[in-house]
């Protein structure tokens, strides 16, 4: 009998395969004025495993 082979995973377009994104940190209550600051994400499209889903 004769396995079959896995295809290959196919990295996520949105977080390039790392699982994570990032988004920028808004500061102020009615205004929320973006910062240069950045903050690390978990990816929802693939739910930080990298891969992208079918």
């Amino acid at each position: 009998m004769a396995t079959r082979k896995k295809p290959a995973a196919k990295k996520c377009p949105d977080s390039k395969g790392d699982g994570e994104t990032t988004e920028t940190v808004q500061v102020g209550t009615r205004k929320r004025r973006d910062t240069d600051h950045r903050q690390a994400a978990l990816c929802l499209s693939c739910f930080g495993t990298g891969e992208a889903t079918d």
